[in-house]
């Protein structure tokens, strides 16, 4: 990576990130990286949300500092406390720099002061394009930025711009339609979650128990969230009083299988089910979740167990 590159790069973070400051008080970046792919990021300190909406802010706040090419200045202080008494609102990581023997500050215009040794442009013109791609929540409080600079972000820029149109055209519809229609899938999607979780509760607590040497609760629906089940699992057979709970569902390939006892040993029945049922699965004791590919003989094997004579 050249001098001129990491110059471009680095102011082109520092108009970015001082647009956010602004946007969103209380945030500190932690880290700067910039890849060898040509992406930027940044590693925000926050403990609160920061959307899309204000990093789309914050980029047209940079562009419009471009626009105005605002002048790059450096100035050196013999201690943060000293910067900071000239630009109170200066933007400083102080973890690393509590034992720095002077404090290098970048000053954008009035727009913004950090305290950085990175190179850096004379004029903000000189960035041409600061352009995000996306922010994600890494844990809590903190969240990676990554954004292009310079002439990696007008080529994303014009490349998503290219995407955007060559899917409007196979579509056949503007972009404006095809948002919504989006927008229309995500909400579907949410509905459909919803009734695939309230299938599971129903069927959990509304199939009937067998009752043999030991109670059991055998569901057999198609397309069941098994996630759900497994989630729901233990709370449902403390509440219905069941010592074995099997699900079986097919999932357009496999018919998954999930099984776990309350106080009942099935280990031996998990290596039969392994042994006989063919397919795949493990867990940890008493729970066993996998796929059978023969559903009867697995059926078998746990009537057989608990002693229950199918109706």
């Amino acid at each position: 990576m050249d001098n001129g590159d990491i110059r471009v790069r680095h102011s082109g973070e520092h108009l970015l990130v001082g647009s956010l400051y602004k946007l969103v008080p209380g945030l500190k970046v932690v880290r700067v990286v910039h890849e060898d792919s040509g992406v930027d990021k940044a590693f925000l300190r926050y403990d609160g949300d920061i959307g899309w909406e204000t990093v789309i802010e914050a980029a047209r706040m940079a562009n419009r500092a471009i626009a105005d090419d605002l002048p790059f200045h450096v100035e050196v202080f013999s201690s943060l406390d000293e910067a900071r008494a000239k630009y109170p609102g200066l933007r400083a990581y102080e973890e690393r720099l509590g034992d720095k023997e002077f404090i290098r500050v970048v000053r954008i215009g009035d727009y913004d002061a950090s305290a950085c040794i990175n190179p850096h442009v004379e004029r903000a013109s000189e960035v041409r394009l600061v352009v995000p791609r996306l922010i994600r929540r890494v844990r809590s409080g903190l969240y990676e930025l990554e954004f292009y600079t310079g002439e990696r972000a007008v080529d994303y820029a014009l490349e998503s711009a290219s995407n955007i149109y060559s899917m409007t055209r196979l579509l056949g519809s503007s972009l404006e339609d095809l948002y919504n229609r989006v927008e229309s899938l995500k909400e579907l999607e949410i509905r459909v979650e919803k009734a695939s979780r309230e299938v599971v509760d129903t069927a959990l607590s509304r199939w009937p128990l067998l009752r043999g040497r030991y109670s059991l609760l055998a569901v057999e629906l198609p397309y069941l969230d098994m996630k759900r089940v497994t989630s729901r699992a233990r709370n449902v057979m403390n509440e219905r009083g069941v010592d074995v709970l099997s699900v079986l569902s097919w999932d357009g390939e496999k018919h998954m299988v999930f099984l776990a006892s309350r106080g009942v040993d099935i280990e031996g029945l998990k290596a039969r089910i392994s042994g006989e049922c063919g397919g795949r699965g493990g867990g940890g004791k008493n729970v066993y979740m996998g796929y059978v590919e023969d559903p009867e003989r697995y059926r078998s094997l746990l009537m057989e167990h608990v002693g229950v004579v199918e109706p």
